[in-house]
Protein backbone atom coordinates (compact mmCIF):
# COMPACT_ATOMS: atom_id res chain seq x y z
CA UNK A 1 0.00 0.00 0.00
CA UNK A 2 1.41 3.37 -0.77
CA UNK A 3 1.55 6.17 1.59
CA UNK A 4 0.26 9.61 0.81
CA UNK A 5 1.32 11.76 3.52
CA UNK A 6 -0.30 14.90 1.81
CA UNK A 7 -3.37 13.33 1.96
CA UNK A 8 -3.51 13.01 5.80
CA UNK A 9 -6.28 14.42 7.48
CA UNK A 10 -8.22 15.89 4.74
CA UNK A 11 -11.80 15.18 3.45
CA UNK A 12 -12.32 13.37 -0.02
CA UNK A 13 -15.35 13.54 -2.47
CA UNK A 14 -15.53 10.95 -5.19
CA UNK A 15 -18.18 10.94 -7.36
CA UNK A 16 -19.75 7.66 -8.82
CA UNK A 17 -18.61 5.77 -5.53
CA UNK A 18 -20.89 3.38 -5.59
CA UNK A 19 -18.90 0.93 -7.64
CA UNK A 20 -15.86 0.37 -10.18
CA UNK A 21 -13.06 3.24 -10.07
CA UNK A 22 -14.93 5.05 -7.50
CA UNK A 23 -15.39 2.07 -4.83
CA UNK A 24 -11.58 1.20 -5.37
CA UNK A 25 -10.49 5.22 -5.02
CA UNK A 26 -12.68 5.03 -1.21
CA UNK A 27 -10.76 2.26 -0.41
CA UNK A 28 -7.56 3.07 -1.25
CA UNK A 29 -8.44 6.52 0.36
CA UNK A 30 -9.85 5.52 3.26
CA UNK A 31 -6.40 4.43 5.54
CA UNK A 32 -5.10 8.04 4.39
CA UNK A 33 -7.92 10.52 5.02
CA UNK A 34 -10.32 11.41 7.77
CA UNK A 35 -13.56 11.80 5.86
CA UNK A 36 -14.97 10.49 2.74
CA UNK A 37 -17.82 12.07 0.98
CA UNK A 38 -19.55 9.65 -1.91
CA UNK A 39 -21.51 10.27 -4.45
CA UNK A 40 -23.83 8.41 -6.12
CA UNK A 41 -27.42 7.28 -7.93
CA UNK A 42 -27.28 4.00 -5.53
CA UNK A 43 -27.72 4.61 -1.83
CA UNK A 44 -28.24 1.16 -1.07
CA UNK A 45 -24.53 0.51 -2.68
CA UNK A 46 -22.94 3.55 -0.96
CA UNK A 47 -24.44 2.56 2.75
CA UNK A 48 -22.86 -0.77 1.93
CA UNK A 49 -19.43 0.95 1.11
CA UNK A 50 -19.81 3.12 3.61
CA UNK A 51 -20.23 0.74 6.52
CA UNK A 52 -17.66 -1.47 5.31
CA UNK A 53 -14.97 1.68 5.62
CA UNK A 54 -16.07 2.39 8.87
CA UNK A 55 -15.32 -1.54 10.32
CA UNK A 56 -11.73 -1.73 9.09
CA UNK A 57 -11.26 2.28 9.86
CA UNK A 58 -12.66 3.23 13.30
CA UNK A 59 -10.88 6.96 12.81
CA UNK A 60 -12.90 7.47 9.76
CA UNK A 61 -16.08 9.65 9.21
CA UNK A 62 -18.07 8.54 5.64
CA UNK A 63 -20.98 10.80 4.73
CA UNK A 64 -23.09 9.54 1.43
CA UNK A 65 -25.18 11.66 -0.78
CA UNK A 66 -27.40 10.31 -3.22
CA UNK A 67 -27.10 12.65 -6.07
CA UNK A 68 -28.24 11.56 -10.00
CA UNK A 69 -25.17 13.83 -11.71
CA UNK A 70 -27.06 12.91 -15.16
CA UNK A 71 -29.69 15.52 -14.49
CA UNK A 72 -28.90 19.21 -14.75
CA UNK A 73 -27.88 21.01 -12.06
CA UNK A 74 -27.68 17.90 -10.38
CA UNK A 75 -24.11 19.74 -8.07
CA UNK A 76 -25.93 22.83 -7.52
CA UNK A 77 -29.85 21.46 -6.35
CA UNK A 78 -28.00 18.35 -4.60
CA UNK A 79 -24.25 17.94 -3.56
CA UNK A 80 -23.80 21.53 -2.78
CA UNK A 81 -26.41 21.74 -0.49
CA UNK A 82 -25.37 19.02 0.98
CA UNK A 83 -22.02 19.76 1.39
CA UNK A 84 -22.92 22.75 2.83
CA UNK A 85 -24.76 21.42 5.51
CA UNK A 86 -22.07 19.08 6.36
CA UNK A 87 -20.26 22.49 7.03
CA UNK A 88 -17.37 20.97 4.54
CA UNK A 89 -15.50 21.89 1.95
CA UNK A 90 -13.15 18.78 0.55
CA UNK A 91 -9.50 19.45 -0.33
CA UNK A 92 -9.41 16.19 -2.31
CA UNK A 93 -11.91 16.42 -5.22
CA UNK A 94 -12.11 12.97 -7.57
CA UNK A 95 -14.48 13.77 -10.82
CA UNK A 96 -14.91 10.08 -11.40
CA UNK A 97 -18.53 9.33 -12.58
CA UNK A 98 -18.84 8.56 -16.13
CA UNK A 99 -21.39 7.26 -18.73
CA UNK A 100 -20.75 6.28 -22.04
CA UNK A 101 -22.58 4.40 -25.18
CA UNK A 102 -21.58 1.83 -27.58
CA UNK A 103 -23.23 2.58 -30.95
CA UNK A 104 -23.97 5.00 -33.70
CA UNK A 105 -24.54 8.98 -32.27
CA UNK A 106 -27.64 8.43 -34.51
CA UNK A 107 -29.39 6.01 -32.96
CA UNK A 108 -28.63 7.02 -29.33
CA UNK A 109 -31.87 8.36 -27.88
CA UNK A 110 -31.96 12.28 -26.78
CA UNK A 111 -31.99 11.26 -23.22
CA UNK A 112 -28.92 8.97 -23.21
CA UNK A 113 -27.07 11.99 -25.15
CA UNK A 114 -27.81 14.70 -22.49
CA UNK A 115 -27.25 12.12 -19.80
CA UNK A 116 -23.96 11.40 -21.01
CA UNK A 117 -23.00 15.10 -21.18
CA UNK A 118 -24.36 16.37 -17.67
CA UNK A 119 -22.52 13.04 -16.11
CA UNK A 120 -19.23 12.93 -17.91
CA UNK A 121 -18.47 16.96 -18.35
CA UNK A 122 -21.02 19.40 -16.79
CA UNK A 123 -20.86 17.72 -13.43
CA UNK A 124 -17.44 17.72 -13.52
CA UNK A 125 -17.36 21.05 -14.15
CA UNK A 126 -19.46 22.58 -12.26
CA UNK A 127 -18.30 20.89 -8.82
CA UNK A 128 -14.32 21.99 -9.71
CA UNK A 129 -15.45 24.98 -10.15
CA UNK A 130 -17.77 25.39 -7.19
CA UNK A 131 -14.86 23.76 -5.02
CA UNK A 132 -11.81 25.38 -6.42
CA UNK A 133 -12.13 28.97 -4.38
CA UNK A 134 -11.37 27.17 -1.02
CA UNK A 135 -8.60 25.55 -2.19
CA UNK A 136 -6.98 28.27 -4.11
CA UNK A 137 -7.73 30.61 -0.40
CA UNK A 138 -6.12 28.13 1.52
CA UNK A 139 -3.39 27.14 -0.66
CA UNK A 140 -4.11 22.88 -0.29
CA UNK A 141 -6.33 21.06 -2.81
CA UNK A 142 -6.10 17.89 -4.92
CA UNK A 143 -8.31 17.26 -7.92
CA UNK A 144 -8.59 14.33 -10.32
CA UNK A 145 -10.35 14.07 -12.91
CA UNK A 146 -10.74 10.72 -15.04
CA UNK A 147 -10.67 11.25 -18.30
CA UNK A 148 -9.82 8.22 -20.77
CA UNK A 149 -7.80 7.41 -24.01
CA UNK A 150 -10.36 7.64 -25.63
CA UNK A 151 -10.56 11.32 -25.54
CA UNK A 152 -7.37 11.43 -27.44
CA UNK A 153 -8.88 10.71 -30.95
CA UNK A 154 -12.10 10.69 -32.58
CA UNK A 155 -14.45 7.19 -32.24
CA UNK A 156 -16.82 6.46 -34.42
CA UNK A 157 -20.04 4.23 -32.56
CA UNK A 158 -18.43 5.84 -29.29
CA UNK A 159 -18.22 9.11 -30.38
CA UNK A 160 -20.08 11.18 -27.34
CA UNK A 161 -17.54 9.39 -24.84
CA UNK A 162 -14.83 9.89 -26.60
CA UNK A 163 -15.61 13.57 -27.01
CA UNK A 164 -16.49 14.07 -23.59
CA UNK A 165 -13.56 12.28 -22.26
CA UNK A 166 -11.55 14.55 -25.01
CA UNK A 167 -12.95 17.61 -22.56
CA UNK A 168 -12.07 16.24 -19.76
CA UNK A 169 -8.62 15.66 -21.11
CA UNK A 170 -8.10 19.16 -22.49
CA UNK A 171 -9.23 20.78 -19.11
CA UNK A 172 -7.53 19.06 -16.81
CA UNK A 173 -4.36 19.29 -18.20
CA UNK A 174 -4.85 23.30 -18.33
CA UNK A 175 -5.64 23.46 -15.22
CA UNK A 176 -2.68 21.41 -14.22
CA UNK A 177 -0.88 23.81 -16.10
CA UNK A 178 -2.76 27.26 -14.35
CA UNK A 179 -2.61 25.74 -10.49
CA UNK A 180 0.73 24.43 -10.56
CA UNK A 181 2.02 27.37 -8.48
CA UNK A 182 -0.76 28.20 -6.35
CA UNK A 183 -0.41 24.78 -4.28
CA UNK A 184 -3.33 22.55 -5.96
CA UNK A 185 -2.59 19.55 -7.52
CA UNK A 186 -4.44 18.79 -10.77
CA UNK A 187 -3.81 15.22 -12.87
CA UNK A 188 -5.56 13.47 -15.00
CA UNK A 189 -6.17 9.69 -15.20
CA UNK A 190 -6.82 8.67 -18.61
CA UNK A 191 -7.05 4.65 -18.37
CA UNK A 192 -7.46 2.20 -21.30
CA UNK A 193 -10.13 -0.84 -20.69
CA UNK A 194 -10.13 -1.89 -16.77
CA UNK A 195 -12.48 -3.76 -15.51
CA UNK A 196 -15.36 -2.72 -14.21
CA UNK A 197 -19.22 -2.61 -14.82
CA UNK A 198 -18.47 0.64 -17.41
CA UNK A 199 -19.05 -1.70 -20.17
CA UNK A 200 -22.13 -3.51 -19.59
CA UNK A 201 -23.71 0.14 -18.38
CA UNK A 202 -22.41 1.22 -22.44
CA UNK A 203 -24.06 -1.12 -23.69
CA UNK A 204 -27.78 -1.22 -25.48
CA UNK A 205 -30.55 -3.72 -25.17
CA UNK A 206 -30.05 -5.08 -28.68
CA UNK A 207 -26.43 -5.13 -28.76
CA UNK A 208 -24.38 -8.17 -28.86
CA UNK A 209 -22.44 -9.61 -25.72
CA UNK A 210 -19.22 -8.99 -26.21
CA UNK A 211 -19.99 -5.24 -27.32
CA UNK A 212 -16.97 -2.56 -26.38
CA UNK A 213 -15.38 -5.99 -25.16
CA UNK A 214 -11.51 -5.06 -24.82
CA UNK A 215 -8.58 -8.12 -25.58
CA UNK A 216 -7.32 -9.62 -22.44
CA UNK A 217 -3.32 -8.38 -23.44
CA UNK A 218 -4.95 -4.78 -23.55
CA UNK A 219 -7.06 -4.73 -20.05
CA UNK A 220 -5.21 -3.37 -16.87
CA UNK A 221 -6.37 -4.67 -13.37
CA UNK A 222 -8.10 -2.47 -11.22
CA UNK A 223 -6.44 -1.75 -8.30
CA UNK A 224 -2.93 -1.26 -9.15
CA UNK A 225 -4.30 1.00 -11.84
CA UNK A 226 -6.16 2.89 -9.14
CA UNK A 227 -3.10 3.09 -7.04
CA UNK A 228 -1.16 4.84 -9.56
CA UNK A 229 -3.81 7.75 -10.14
CA UNK A 230 -3.53 8.17 -6.35
CA UNK A 231 0.15 7.93 -6.80
CA UNK A 232 0.33 10.88 -9.63
CA UNK A 233 -1.72 13.44 -8.12
CA UNK A 234 -0.15 13.01 -4.95
CA UNK A 235 3.07 13.54 -6.26
CA UNK A 236 1.05 16.21 -8.61
CA UNK A 237 1.96 14.66 -11.80
CA UNK A 238 -0.10 15.36 -14.98
CA UNK A 239 -0.83 12.56 -16.68
CA UNK A 240 -1.42 8.57 -15.53
CA UNK A 241 -2.32 6.34 -17.73
CA UNK A 242 -1.18 2.74 -16.77
CA UNK A 243 0.06 0.22 -18.79
CA UNK A 244 2.92 0.02 -21.15
CA UNK A 245 1.47 -0.90 -23.99
CA UNK A 246 -1.84 1.29 -23.69
CA UNK A 247 0.55 4.70 -23.18
CA UNK A 248 2.42 3.67 -26.74
CA UNK A 249 -1.39 3.12 -27.73
CA UNK A 250 -2.58 6.09 -27.01
CA UNK A 251 0.37 8.01 -27.49
CA UNK A 252 -0.05 6.69 -31.17
CA UNK A 253 -3.69 7.73 -30.62
CA UNK A 254 -2.82 11.44 -29.62
CA UNK A 255 -0.17 11.77 -32.59
CA UNK A 256 -1.35 9.59 -35.29
CA UNK A 257 -3.16 12.25 -38.07
CA UNK A 258 -6.63 11.91 -38.21
CA UNK A 259 -7.02 12.03 -41.91
CA UNK A 260 -5.32 8.36 -41.35
CA UNK A 261 -7.08 7.07 -38.78
CA UNK A 262 -10.62 8.27 -40.07
CA UNK A 263 -9.92 6.59 -42.87
CA UNK A 264 -9.09 3.39 -41.35
CA UNK A 265 -12.32 4.08 -39.03
CA UNK A 266 -14.56 4.31 -42.47
CA UNK A 267 -12.62 0.93 -43.88
CA UNK A 268 -13.33 -0.77 -40.52
CA UNK A 269 -17.03 0.14 -39.70
CA UNK A 270 -19.94 -1.69 -41.77
CA UNK A 271 -21.99 0.38 -44.02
Amino acid sequence: MSDYPRFKNLTALITGASSGFGEEFARQLAPHTRQLILIARRRNRLESIKQTLEKHHSSLNVTVIQADLSLPNSVEHTVLPALHQLNTSPHILINNAGLGDYGTFATCPPARILAQHHVNTTALLSLTHALLPKMLAERKGFILNVGSIAGHMPLPTFALYAATKAYVNSLTLALHAELAHQGIHVSLFAPGPIPTEFRQAAQRPDAPPDAGRAPDWLTQPLSPSIQQALEALHDNRPLCTPGRTVRLIAALMRYAPHVLTLRLFRIAIPR
